[in-house]
Parts: structure tokens; C-alpha cells; sequence
């Protein structure tokens, strides 16, 4: 079990028997347009700063995680599989054919990772996943995202905004 990094998200892990981190995102975080945003600027920055590109991106999650000892949890705690194969790597019908449907379909991949996350997105903008992929690959890469870095507070205010204007006294 990895443990959180605040003594009352600690008593919450411990209770739960793992630790907040691991729990994917799902579709009330969808639901919040400003998460999606949040996630996407988050990923982006993180991106640049692990010298990530959206070639390398999936590796380098994958990478990350593979030092954590961990499993992935929804919201009624039950583990849940990401197949991050299923979502990132060519199908093997695709692989061994004449054509090259296997290169389109990597290309409209990148295109994807690019799409969403290379690029800053802007506040005045709905964002929108439209497709089953499209949800269940944004699930994958922001929840892995999320995990590897919940000590930054930022991260676990993905969609949050003031309710107000008011200045702080």
C-alpha cells in the first residue's frame, strides 16, 4: 500500500486499505468541464517537464508507474484493469496486412495524445470527449498522471474553482 502524504488522507487510505491515489477518473470528473481542462494543462506541463512527447508519452507513464506497487481503483473501490494495451498499441489484425492501416491508426493515435494533450487548453473553451476510445484513454493517461504526482496539491484540485470573487483579507 502506498501512503498519501497528509495524515488525514493517510487515515482515509488506511481504512479504504489503499491509498486515494489509485482511484481513476471517472465520470463525474468528465462531467466537470474545468477538469478536463485542469487535466489536460496538468499533463501538458508534465509532458515538458519529463521530456515527454506524445510519441512517448504512454512509455513513459507505463515507465512511472512500473516503480509504484499499486493497482488501480473506482469509486466503490473494486480494482480496475486500464488494458492500457487495448487503448495504445496497434491491434494485431492491423498488424499483419498488406495495407497500412496500422500506421493510420498510430498516426490518429499521436494525433489524439496531441489533441489533448500537447497543446494548452484554453478557459473559455467547453471541452468535450466524444467517443468510448477517446473517454477510456483520457481515463488511463490522467489517472496515471493524477497518481504519480498526488503530492502536488494542484493535482487533487483538478476542476476545483472559487465560488466567489472576493480577495482574501
Amino acid at each position: 500500500m502506498t501512503f498519501c502524504y497528509t495524515i488525514s488522507q493517510c487515515i482515509n487510505c488506511t481504512i479504504r486499505n489503499f491509498c486515494s491515489r489509485w482511484l481513476i477518473v471517472d465520470n463525474n470528473d468528465l462531467a466537470n468541464p474545468d477538469f478536463i481542462i485542469d487535466a489536460r494543462n496538468y499533463t501538458r506541463a508534465w509532458m515538458e517537464e519529463n521530456g515527454a512527447t506524445p510519441a512517448t508519452l504512454v512509455d513513459t507513464l507505463l515507465n512511472a508507474l512500473s516503480h509504484y506497487d499499486h493497482d488501480f481503483r473506482n469509486a466503490v473501490w473494486a480494482p480496475v484493469d486500464m488494458c492500457w494495451d487495448r487503448l495504445f498499441e496497434v491491434p494485431d489484425e492491423l498488424l499483419f496486412t498488406d495495407s497500412d492501416d496500422a500506421s493510420r491508426w498510430r498516426a490518429s493515435l499521436l494525433e489524439w495524445i496531441e489533441w489533448n494533450f500537447w497543446r494548452e487548453q484554453e478557459a473559455g473553451v467547453r471541452p468535450q470527449l466524444n467517443t468510448p476510445l477517446g473517454r477510456a484513454r483520457f481515463i488511463a493517461i490522467t489517472s496515471a498522471v493524477r497518481a504519480l504526482n498526488w503530492g502536488d496539491p494542484t493535482v487533487r484540485m483538478w476542476g476545483v474553482r472559487p465560488a466567489n470573487d472576493n480577495d482574501a483579507p
